[in-house]
């Protein structure tokens, strides 16, 4: 039987979302299904219909990703995205991307965006890893901060906040910072009911989501933490878990500060965070740094590149560098959409960047999947010719291009989608 392709109405939503679910081997309540379709655009949704039923589903939010340097650029972010056990190696996956990558296009949206469930399946349409995420736990019991680093976070305050304030004093304190870190997604009025209204089965058997927020010595608020707890008795004695969901803060005092509040808390025995940017400090400030465990280092954020051009003039180069100005051409596949292969020259530097296909011949060849890797800064040109998925076609190109392409923040995505 053929298949037949096209978005889904409101009233279809319950079906297309009972299809996902069913894909993931998982179940939502009316409550949970409300507080995730706030952030659906339905005239983006694409569902594959076999015999008027829905056995295929994917769904792009319009969003922007902001970029080394602080400009945002639009990004389409695929979510939603499943296929009935029934209906695997059918080739419905590969048709809905690619529909939904044309709309993008079609849209003017020059990249797309998602968070990946496995790490083996979104390769082949050109998506890299361009962000990661670290987790770590800390003992309380051992999460004492240096002596030169004591007095970091005493010239502000935290505060939790009650429900009623959430909606009104977070986003305002994201949308301030959120230009600090390459790499982080923009967050539409939806997404944000959605991460407030935390549906029961983001919590793993821990509490809702509490949130805190650090107030400068004016009394501004400029910094928050999200957390949940799990509480656990071992024969009388504490051992909770405090699980930090996002910490986004401006200074290194109000860095600690919330850290500092997290380890400090009654009746927990480990701090833990799985979504933290790989170059997070808080080893740095700990007397004991070994009793911070890394228990994971995972991918977060993946790019797809859909036209090169306008992704690399839209990013700031030389980050550090006095002397940044450089040029290189890069050969690029694209097996996934043919039109996008070819050369392109990169002319960039510190006052900006220009970039338009070019005959010249090739300093560097890669996939697109593996631009889309480096394009945040979360890897470098040279790591990815040892791993020989990028070829230097000229001597030092990879040195020049790590120089070009390096940040000063390791690139992290903390909204969830």
């Amino acid at each position: 039987m053929s298949f037949e392709y096209r978005s889904v109405t409101a009233e279809e939503f319950p079906t297309f979302a009972r299809t996902d679910a069913a894909a993931f081997g998982v179940h939502h309540n009316e409550d949970e299904l409300a507080a995730e379709s706030a952030a659906l655009e339905f005239d983006r949704t694409l569902a594959a219909f076999e015999g008027g039923r829905i056995v295929g589903t994917t769904a792009v939010l319009s969003l922007d990703l902001t970029l080394p340097g602080g400009a945002s650029i639009p990004a389409s972010g695929l979510t939603w995205t499943g296929v009935l056990p029934t209906h695997r190696r059918r080739g419905l996956l590969t048709e809905m991307i690619r529909r939904q990558q044309r709309s993008s296009v079609d849209r003017g949206e020059p990249l797309s965006i998602l968070l990946a469930s496995e790490s083996t399946i979104y390769g082949r349409f050109g998506y890299g890893i361009a962000t990661n995420e670290l987790g770590f736990s800390v003992s309380t019991a051992h999460s004492g901060f240096r002596a030169d680093s004591a007095d970091l976070g005493e010239a502000g305050r935290c505060e939790l906040l009650e429900p009623e304030n959430e909606a009104r004093v977070l986003p305002d304190i994201f949308d301030r910072l959120r230009n600090s870190f390459p790499g982080a997604v923009g967050r539409t009025e939806g997404l944000w009911h959605a991460y407030l209204a935390d549906p029961e089965h983001h919590r793993e058997g821990a509490s809702g989501m509490f949130h805190t927020v650090h107030r400068a010595a004016d009394g501004t608020p400029d910094g928050y933490v999200s957390y949940r707890i799990k509480s656990d008795w071992d024969e009388g004695v504490p051992q909770g878990t405090l699980t930090v969901q996002e910490l986004l803060a401006p200074t290194p005092a109000a860095h600690a500060a919330l850290w500092r509040y997290c380890l400090d808390m009654d009746l927990i025995a480990t701090v833990r965070t799985a979504h933290a940017p790989v170059d997070e400090t808080l080893r740095w400030v700990l007397r004991d740094p070994r009793h911070l465990r890394v228990d994971r280092l995972n991918d977060g954020l993946w790019v797809r590149i859909l036209d090169v051009p306008a992704v690399l003039a839209a990013r700031a180069y030389g980050s550090g560098r006095p002397h940044s100005d450089d040029a290189l051409v890069f050969e690029v596949a694209d097996s996934f959409h043919p039109d996008t292969a070819g050369r392109y020259l990169l002319e960039a530097g510190a006052g900006g960047a220009a970039c338009v296909r070019t005959t010249r011949a090739a300093d560097v060849a890669l996939d697109i999947s593996d631009l889309g890797a480096i394009y945040l800064g979360a890897v470098d040109f040279s790591t990815l010719v040892r791993a020989r998925r990028v070829h230097e076609s000229t001597d030092g190109a990879a040195t020049r291009a790590d120089a070009l392409f390096r940040t000063d923040r390791a690139p992290w995505c903390s909204t969830h989608f």
